[in-house]
């Protein structure tokens, strides 16, 4: 599991606000995100960090970037190459 980090210092893409979030995670793969999702009383995806002020901030957010790689994902979960799509197939 990849460890939350304690007091983050993270800000918007501009640098003028900084979330007040108590953990910031970065799960490998789908599990951890679930685990994560499940034991968390509140928590955000961390995005494009485009907010300037705390509406995008939660306790815990969680930083999806380690999910962009193929090994972290289910086979029916695909990313595009862009970035900015997902596609997964119907249960």
């Amino acid at each position: 599991m990849t460890t939350a980090a304690a007091g983050p210092q993270v800000t918007n893409w501009a640098g003028n606000h900084t979330y007040p979030a108590a953990r910031v995670h970065r799960p490998a793969g789908i599990e951890e995100l679930q685990e994560i999702v499940s034991r968390a009383p509140s928590v955000h995806v961390l995005g494009s960090r485009h907010s300037f002020n705390g509406i995008a901030d939660a306790a815990e957010l969680v930083s999806l970037e380690a999910l962009h790689t193929a090994p972290a994902l289910p086979a029916a979960v695909a990313v595009g190459p862009d970035g900015r799509t997902v596609s997964s197939a119907a249960a």
